[in-house]
């Protein structure tokens, strides 16, 4: 349970995360940051299962070629996960399909914003904000709320500003917050 939350200004990718970590019985911060980069091209902002989150990062850090493209992103990162996580028995059995259960995640790169859905679909949205997570219709609200101008001039303070908004109403968002931009 958490927020991530995008802006794309055509050019750049801001992709902001809370530090909450827990569930219903049990609250906590997460030390290690929710959005980070790989090989400085491909940013990422995960929502989800941590055993999940953890393979991911693995199979970024391992197997993402030094030059991302977007059909590696499109066509390769979907089978390379969903390979490790069943390997690792990390997979979650739903009407006959296996998927990351509520592990869903959002990347950025070259100027465009996508969805990693949890049966392992990558898809780019038509919009250039998006989120994931239990904080996701807050966060949305709040940064669609904003003025262009806003969100031109100061992006990651406006993003930051979402997500304080949306840690108001949300009980699984809470600070601090961290950015990744390429």
């Amino acid at each position: 349970m958490t927020a991530i939350l995008a802006y794309s200004d055509g050019v750049n990718v801001w992709i902001a995360g809370d530090g909450f970590c827990g569930d219903e019985l049990k609250k906590d911060i997460c030390k290690n940051p929710k959005t980070y980069v790989i090989n400085s091209q491909l940013a990422v902002g995960i929502s989800g299962f941590i055993r999940q989150e953890m393979i991911l990062q693995k199979v970024l850090k391992t197997q993402a070629p030094k030059k991302i493209t977007e059909e590696w992103l499109l066509f390769c990162l979907p089978d390379l996960l969903q390979e490790a996580m069943d390997s690792r028995n990390a997979l979650v059995e739903k009407d006959g399909q296996r998927t990351a259960g509520d592990s869903s995640y959002i990347l950025g790169l070259l100027g465009k914003i996508y969805y990693l859905d949890n049966d392992f679909g990558v898809w780019e949205t038509a919009k250039n904000i998006a989120s994931v997570g239990s904080g996701r219709e807050y966060c949305l609200g709040a940064l669609s709320a904003m003025p262009k101008e806003a969100l031109d001039s100061d992006p990651e303070g406006c993003l930051v500003k979402a997500l304080g908004i949306a840690s108001e109403w949300s009980p699984w968002v809470n600070p601090p917050f961290t950015i990744s931009k390429v």
